[in-house]
């Protein structure tokens, strides 16, 4: 057995469901998006588990030793690199994963089902201010969380966190699940718009709009009378 193979299969199943399924879990066949989303749903783990191994953290030094590339590349820039789209780098993606899987000898039909925890321990320690703490550490370095200021990529971010989250508690609450409703009935826009989609089109620039993010997000904590310094 694979050290740490259940925690691996968390991951190696989160990435074959994308997969299946890319506009539901980040919106469109992205490459960036796809690692966004996943780091958001690492650092929960890893949150949660500080011991927390996969097999998945080798994929990066195995696709510098394929391109040979220096160590300090990331596999989602090596790989954009060498495609002409993002949706054609996404499937080279998976064409690497399935290619470095099959090298460690991990047969796919065989990965175990990860099991959802659902727990009153777990449900304790996700206070209604864990998202929130985290929009505030994205803000202070949105270099090391999401590659730069892109409130579309805090959005895919926040998705990979959140979804993690939800998979151990699935009766999870957060005050940052109302601010979807906010922020469209400030701009009187229909329900199936995202937040993130309203303030890209009310920016000019990307980096406008993640200001502007911030912006409500402060508005929209003081209504709801939660201080930050109190969070």
């Amino acid at each position: 057995m694979i050290e740490g193979e259940k925690n691996m299969d968390i991951i190696i199943e989160k990435l074959y469901r994308i997969k299946e399924k890319p506009v539901m879990y980040i919106g469109k066949k992205s490459i960036t998006h796809l690692r966004v989303f996943m780091a958001g749903y690492i650092h929960r783990e890893l949150e949660r588990n500080v011991n927390f191994k996969s097999i998945y953290f080798e994929f990066d030094d195995f696709i510098s030793e394929d391109y040979r590339t220096p160590p300090n590349v990331s596999w989602d820039r090596i790989l954009t690199a060498y495609s002409s789209t993002d949706d054609t780098a996404f499937d080279l993606f998976y064409f690497y994963l399935d290619k470095f899987l099959h090298s460690r000898n991990i047969n796919l039909n065989n990965l175990k089902k990860s099991k959802k925890a659902n727990n009153n321990k777990e449900r304790k320690r996700c206070e209604i201010d864990l998202i929130i703490k985290r929009l505030y550490a994205i803000k202070e370095d949105p270099i090391i969380y999401i590659g730069g200021k892109s409130v579309i990529l805090v959005r895919t971010y926040l998705d990979g966190y959140t979804d993690r989250i939800l998979e151990v508690d699935s009766e999870f609450k957060s005050i940052y699940f109302e601010f979807y409703s906010f922020v469209r009935g400030y701009y009187k826009m229909a329900p199936n718009h995202h937040w993130d989609r309203i303030l890209t089109a009310y920016s000019r620039t990307d980096e406008e709009a993640f200001a502007l993010f911030y912006e409500y997000l402060n508005k929209f904590l003081e209504e709801k009378k939660i201080k930050i310094n109190s969070l």
